[in-house]
């Protein structure tokens, strides 16, 4: 019955950070916390920003990439600070070098919890 509600609570996890990563236009992100944080994730996407910024007028937030305000409508200025802080694209070989060291991390951090809580009988 434990591990029932346990995989219900990661589902409903799952989802949500989900649907507020896509809320900040940032939805793959949130799929990818979930899965892996459950609800850790959640907690890190409610406290994230995403893909966005606010606007310098009317503080909505807005996409990296937009030019005109889409709440009031005002032309945004172009900085040179908010284009070095616009998502650097990775090489397929730096994101496969992230997802690896991502996934030695989590694997050692479950065979450390799975031998802490349930301990192997002799």
């Amino acid at each position: 019955m434990f591990w029932a509600g346990s995989f219900f609570i990661w589902i409903a996890s799952v989802s949500l950070a989900g649907m507020v990563g896509a809320r900040k236009d940032a939805g793959g992100l949130g799929l990818i916390a979930g899965v892996f944080l459950g609800p850790l994730g959640v907690l890190i996407m409610l406290a994230s920003r995403g893909n966005l910024k606010d606007c310098v007028f009317c503080k909505e937030w807005i996409r990296f990439g937009a030019v005109v305000c889409p709440r009031c409508g005002r032309d945004l200025p172009i900085h040179k600070e908010s284009v070095s802080s616009l998502p650097v694209a990775r090489s397929p070989v730096e994101r496969l070098t992230l997802y690896f060291v991502m996934f030695i991390i989590i694997a050692a951090a479950t065979y450390f919890v799975m031998n802490t809580w349930f301990p192997r009988s002799p």
